[in-house]
Order: C-alpha cells, then structure tokens, then sequence
C-alpha cells in the first residue's frame, strides 16, 4: 500500500459511521480520474478539520456583523453588545469533526465548483496543480461555520470576475488576482479594529462585513479569490521582528508557485515590509512532518505545533540568500549534538520560539531565516524556554558571519525613546513637510524656513532658521498622505527666546479633523500629547497671523505620537542582554526632560521599561557614532 492510501484508509476508519458518506465522494468519481484524485486529498487531510457550533458562536458573530456598518464605532459595538448579551463563553462551544459529519453531497458540489471555477475561467489553466489541491479546492479556511460559499460569492461577483477574464492579461494567476483584490478594496474599504472579540473564524460572511484584524482580512480575501480558482492563503510571522505579536496576511500563489502579496505591493515576497525570522503558510494538508516528539507543546508557540501550518520563509529571502541558516555549537552554551534547539524572537523581555533545529556535526540548521531581525537560541528545560546564545542578527556580516550582540564597554548613551518609532507610532509622517512664511494670508506665495527630512528622534526637535527675512504669516505645511499630524508647532522670535511667539491661527480652507479632539488648535497648544488629525490626507496646513511682520530664528516642533518617546517626569530601568545568563538591570532614572542618559555596555542588546505606564516597549541596540537607537 502507497503512502497516500495509507492516508486515506486511516482518514475513513476515522470517519466512523460516516465512512459511507465519504466513500460515495469516492464512489462519484470512480470514473473521473483527476477529480477522484482531488477527492482522495481532501478526504486523507481531513481528520482534525472541524467546526465550532453552540448558541455562544452566535453571539460571537454578531460583532462583526454589527461592526459592518462602518460607521459605527468597533469600541462602541463591544461595549454595547457585552452589556446586552453579556461577553460570549466562547470555551461553551462544542468541536465538530468534518471527518465524522460531513455529507457526500456537500463534498462533491464543493469538489465541482472547484474545478468549475479552475475550467471556467483563463487563469486557472496556470495554476499549479499541488496550488489548487492547498489553496482553491478546501472546503474551509479553518474552524468557520461551513456554508455554500462558492455560490453565493459568485452569485454577486460572478459579473466581475467574469470581465477581468475578458482581460489577455488575466491569464496570469497574479495579474487576475490583483485586479480582483483592488476592485473587492474599492466597493468597501476594510474596517481593521482589534476591539472585537477574538474566538473561531467567522467564515464567508466577511467577504461583505469586511471588518476585523489581520485574520479577517486576509479571509475575506482568500474566499473572493478561491471562488474565482485564484489560490490564496494566509501568511504569519509567528513573531515579527519588530514589534512584539505576531502579524498574518494575505497571499496568491503565482503559476510558478511563488507567493505574491497583494496588500503589499511588492511584485517578491523577499521586498515584504514586514521583519520576520520564519513565515508560514496556513493550509488545508496536515504537515505530517512536524516533529512532535520533539516539541514541549505547553510552551511552545501555537504555530510551531498548527499541523496546518507549513515554512516558506525561504520566499521571503532574497533568492541569493536562499541558504539554510546554520549556527555553530561553538556559539551556543551547553548544547550538544542531538539536541533539539530553538530560535527565537523577543516580545518585550522575552523570548518567544518560532523555528527549530537539530545539532548534528557540531552544528544546528534552522532551515530558511529570515534576515532583518535579532534572535536567540535555546533549548526547553524544565517546562520552559532557556536561553543559550547571545542575541545575535540574522542578517549576517559581509564576511558570512554571525554578528553577536555581545557586552563590551560601559559608555554613556542617549535614549530619546522606548520603542520601535518608524513602525509603531505617527512620527514619519513628519518627513517632508514644511515650515513656510509669507506676506500672504493664503501664503499665495511663500518663502520655505525649514523642511523636515528625517523622522523626528526625540519628542521636541528644535531647529534655528538663519533667514533674518520678516513676515506676517507662518505655517506648517504637511507632506502628501500625512493627514496633518502634528502635534507642537512653536516658532520664536529670537533663537535664544523660550516663549514662542502667538498669534491668530490660520487653517487650510474645507478642511476637517477626524473628530473633536485632533482639531487645528491643538498644535499650538505645546502639549506634544494631543495633536491635529484631518479628514483629508494631502493639503493640510495650519499656521499663524503674527499680526505684523517678524522674524523667525527657531522653530520647535513635536510629532504625533503614541507616548512612547520619553516622558518628562517619568522613571525608566534600562537592562541589557547577558545571553544565557538572561537581562541585567542598569538601574533607574528619571527624565528631567525629552531624552535621558545613562550607561550601557557598547554592542549590547538594551531594553527601556517606563516604571510609570505604558505598554510598548522593544528591544534596541544604541549606535553611539550616530547617536542613534536601533530597534528590531
């Protein structure tokens, strides 16, 4: 007996009672070889599939449903719901199995659509056959609600996708689906909000609701796609290699088997924004080669034991770095050969697993890694993750080696923040915008003080302007797709001035904040806290009538911002990493303004806790001949 019918023979004695069903599927098909062999794969990776039912799911899904009137605020629809209902119980919820349930007639209309999606239109032709088994023929994308949903997708998209067929470009599975993705985006935009609940999958529907998290999105895309036969998925980094969670999205297959990323605009995986050391791929298949035996499955992270998860993290390499990443024994403490090792990224001071390795020649392969990203290595002791390396850069040095973030030098630094500022926070929205004055009140014509060219580093940046030229009006000009966010303009009359000067303030005609608190006034209110937000993303401005000429020989200003720079009269610990021997403390201090210093070992790996609130933090190295924190 072959492998695959060693497969399908334990699937149907799994099936129970419900064997008969399932061999009809079998049965149907007898004399239709390749629909018969897509029915052998769907049946042999069924066992584990199943459904979440209970009159506690209702109430789950409700929050969506709610939620997909966008107008409506995603807190609101929570707060209101929970008092109503009460929050659902959602460990109520009972599991049914496909394998024992599912009928013969919902498995071959599902089977059938499937390929009539794949026949039916030019791209499907172009779709690997292995991509359409995974990422096209399934049934489900994981513990939804099972429905019809091929039909019903059709039934109101049936027209589109039938006209971006008429298109000679569409026969490439990439092109098609990027047309497709774009048009779904435009009819409503996707409502993204982490307020609702986290419970199962909330199934087709969210292809109209469109709103949740990055899950949800990535769904709504993924059923669109499949029933027009695109096949799409849902990546995850199990953690990002910038910010402390995990992050999924969405892909399509291209027809030499690559993944795309539509919400990205990359034309290659390996340009994604997003940091990651391994990225997996959800599946319909089990991934029968995951090692359980090896793995402490109550500490590991869940996605290193999903059987529906399998690696393309080498995707997301450069294709001339595609090379397994391998570490020497010699850079890890205690580890022998045969020992099951670990690595992993951090989540604030932890460290959280998310690849795995064996030691075997006095060397462990972790299989692809990705780059851009800060990682240890370990091993579970005693129910828990213990580290055995220094942290260390998966991007290597020019010369092919690993670039150790090991202690030297105690020095003094300067910390202007607690956390990753490019990623998390609105400070980039500052780069190209512009400080003007004019003679006009519509500043018809204008002469440029100063223009913004890096994210702001520290909570008030002051610069000193050498035009002596006076005016009677002064302004901020945002950058295009900026939305105006600012939040402390000061303009001085003399360099060594500290009150600025005031004035009446002038804003950008028709435009509107966002809502009552981001409004034009609290830019020159010198609370960096507060801040302006517009309705509109281009041609925001707001500014000053000095009531007469003047001059202007110092600008202040501060960034929208999350609190994450530092804050004044707030208390901070910074640590620094010892490798195996885990995070030392080098004491505390309070900030006595916008940026704090202490001293830290050159080349470590630092942390800063805000002993006063507060909770994003990161991981950072300090580049001193650039004054600079390097987050990962």
């Amino acid at each position: 007996m072959s492998r695959d019918d060693k497969y399908l023979e334990r699937a149907l004695k799994l099936s129970g009672v419900n064997r008969k069903e399932l061999e009809k599927v079998l049965d149907h098909y007898a004399d239709n070889p390749q629909r018969l062999e897509a029915a052998r794969w769907l049946i042999s990776n069924m066992p584990i599939h199943h459904s979440k039912t209970g009159k506690e799911l209702a109430k789950y899904r409700r929050y969506f449903e709610v939620a997909a009137d966008q107008s409506l605020n995603p807190l609101a629809i929570k707060d209101s719901l929970d008092s109503i209902y009460g929050e659902p119980d959602l460990a109520k919820l009972d599991i049914v199995y496909d394998i024992e349930t599912l009928d013969s007639a919902y498995l071959v209309e599902n089977i059938d659509a499937a390929f009539e999606a794949r026949e039916r239109w030019p791209w499907g032709k172009n779709v690997r056959w292995e991509d359409f088994l995974e990422f096209v023929l399934p049934y489900r994308l994981g513990d939804e609600p099972l429905s019809n949903w091929r039909k019903k997708i059709l039934e109101e998209y049936g027209n589109l996708i039938d006209s971006i067929a008429s298109l000679p470009e569409a026969a490439t599975p990439r092109i098609a689906s990027d047309i497709l993705y774009k048009e779904w985006m435009w009819r409503k935009n996707f409502k993204w909000t982490s307020c609702l609940p986290n419970g199962p999958r909330i199934g087709p529907e969210i292809v109209d609701w469109k709103t949740g998290a990055c899950r949800e999105k990535t769904d709504g895309m993924s059923y669109l796609l499949r029933s027009a036969g695109l096949p799409a998925t849902m990546h995850v980094a199990p953690m990002r290699g910038d910010l402390n969670d995990s992050h999924s999205w969405g892909v399509i297959y291209d027809s030499d088997g690559s993944p795309w990323l539509p919400e990205q605009r990359t034309d290659s995986a390996y340009k994604s924004i997003v940091p990651a050391a391994k990225v997996l791929s959800e599946t319909f298949s089990i991934n029968r080669n995951v090692p359980y035996q090896s793995l402490n499955t109550r500490r590991a992270n869940p996605y290193l034991i999903n059987p529906f998860m399998r690696d393309e993290t080498r995707w997301y390499l450069n294709p001339s770095q595609r090379k397994p990443f391998k570490i020497a024994l010699s850079g890890l403490a205690g580890i022998s050969n045969g020992d099951t090792v670990y690595i992993a990224l951090s989540s604030k001071m932890d460290w959280i697993p998310v690849g795995m390795g064996v030691a075997k020649n006095d060397t462990v392969d972790f299989g692809y890694v990705g780059n851009r990203t800060v990682c240890v290595a370990g091993v579970m002791e005693n129910g828990g993750f213990k580290v055995k390396s220094f942290p260390f850069k998966t991007t290597r040095n020019i010369d092919g080696l690993l670039n150790f973030l090991i202690p030297g030098e105690m020095k003094p630094i300067n910390i202007y923040s607690k956390y990753n500022l490019t990623v998390g926070d609105y400070t980039w929205r500052m780069v190209n915008s512009c400080f003007e004055i004019s003679d006009s009140r519509d500043f018809s014509e204008v002469d440029t003080l100063h223009q913004i060219k890096d994210s702001p580093k520290r909570l008030f940046t002051t610069i000193i302007i050498n035009d002596y030229s006076r005016r009677r009006y002064v302004r901020y000009r945002s950058a295009d797709k900026t939305w105006c966010n600012v939040s402390v303009i000061a303009f001085y009359e003399n360099k060594d001035d500290t009150v600025p000067m005031i004035g009446t303030i002038l804003t950008a005609p028709g435009f509107h904040a966002t809502d009552d608190k981001h409004d034009f006034r609290n830019a020159w209110d010198m609370n960096p806290y507060s801040s302006v937000d517009l309705e509109e993303p281009s041609g925001g401005w707001t500014g000053l009538d000095l009531g007469r000429p003047r001059k202007v020989e110092k600008i202040m200003y501060s960034p929208r911002n999350r609190g994450n720079y530092i804050h004044h009269g707030h208390t901070y610990e910074l640590f620094y990493n010892k490798g195996k021997d885990g995070w030392h403390s080098l004491g505390q201090i309070k900030a006595t303004n916008d940026m704090i210093v202490m001293e830290a070992p050159v080349g470590a790996l630092l942390y800063l806790h805000c002993l006063d609130g507060g909770r994003d933090e990161r991981i950072f190295e300090y580049d001193i001949s650039n004054d600079m924190q390097i987050y990962w």
